[in-house]
């Protein structure tokens, strides 16, 4: 027969010879693989350290020891990521990597498929966004709730977001905390007396809590309203007055009826 070779798919041409494979080209084993890929990751740590991009999927999808993708990594270096694929990569807690750019970076997200991802814990991209300043208006991830069953909204009033839909209001928590009495806690005044007869399960209003803000409230039916220790709202009322008068007195004034 011509030649030492073989024919590669019968094409040969008589009297020419195909090199055999060279062995140096042999398969990679597990062991080298593995080498490689901690090589990759410990190059893309560098290019993160100085603040060097990284754009190429295959290297953000690569995992580390810790359960970190490369573009968590990445993102807690402030590199930002607009493809819905990496944001939804996620690390062994179930936080994806839109989880860490807006926790980290105040990146903020309108895609309702991302603000709706949510770790291993129930918390979603949305709370995350709402604890770090985003506000958002959609009912619809306004109702998005935690594990404790506090919504988007919840958090949003708690931060001075102010919300006048009575439906978003009434939403409560698995203490029966409302929307409304966040609000009034960080401020928001309410006239309504259907939002200010709204109680937790301990039967806390959020007239009572309106009281302790100081908020006054002239109509005698409000007042009125107890709890389930039988505390009213007048009494909150007056136990806020009677705290900011003591906090106006001079120290030596009270250290002089000591």
């Amino acid at each position: 027969m011509p030649g030492s070779g073989s024919c590669r798919n019968l094409q040969c041409q008589p009297g020419e010879v195909i090199d055999a494979p060279d062995s140096r080209r042999a398969r990679k084993t597990p062991v080298d693989l593995e080498k490689q890929r901690r090589k990759r990751i410990k190059t893309a740590e560098r290019q993160i350290k100085n603040h060097e991009p990284i754009t190429d999927p295959e290297i953000l999808k690569l995992v580390n020891k810790d359960g970190d993708s490369v573009a968590h990594l990445a993102a807690r270096g402030g590199q930002q990521f607009t493809d819905p694929e990496i944001l939804r990569l996620a690390d062994k807690h179930g936080a994806t990597v839109a989880h860490t750019n807006a926790w980290s970076n105040g990146q903020q997200f309108t895609d309702p498929e991302i603000l709706r991802l949510a770790d291993k814990h129930g918390q979603t991209v949305a709370l995350t966004a709402v604890a770090v300043g985003q506000q958002f208006a959609d009912p619809e991830i306004l109702r998005l709730a935690d594990k404790d069953g506090r919504t988007v909204a919840h958090h949003a009033a708690f931060k001075g977001q102010q919300f006048t839909d009575p439906e978003i209001l009434m939403l409560a928590d698995r203490n029966g905390e409302t929307v409304a009495h966040m609000a009034a806690g960080a401020g928001q005044r309410f006239t309504d007396p259907k939002i200010l007869r709204l109680a937790n399960n301990d039967g806390w209003t959020v007239a009572h809590q309106a009281a302790m803000q100081g908020q006054p409230s002239a109509a005698p039916e409000i007042l009125r309203l107890a709890d389930k220790k039988g505390v009213t709202v007048a009494q909150v009322a007056s136990d806020f007055r009677n705290a900011a008068r003591l906090r106006v007195v001079p120290n030596d004034a009270i250290e002089s009826t000591a």
